[in-house]
């Protein structure tokens, strides 16, 4: 489902592909994005890449996320 949602599906496309009805797409996906903590598709699809980068890819460490305190990281000034 969530899938559908990052992938550009519209609510009908998705209700259509999945056999059901648009009200329960939409209820479903306010679930997924309530669940992640985001407001709406596009946030989802910027938390998906986020996630990606972050442990998706071998090597890149702390390189891909900001530090919250400011320490680490290579040590040069932002």
């Amino acid at each position: 489902m969530a899938l559908f949602a990052i992938k550009g599906f519209s609510t009908a496309e998705i209700a259509s592909l999945r056999k059901t009805s648009e009200g329960t797409v939409k209820a479903q996906t306010a679930a997924i994005y309530r669940k992640a903590g985001v407001s709406g598709r596009p946030q989802l699809l910027s938390l998906f890449i986020d996630e990606l980068m972050g442990d998706g890819l071998p090597g890149l460490g702390d390189m891909a996320q900001p530090s919250a305190s400011g320490s680490g990281g290579s040590g040069a000034a932002p």
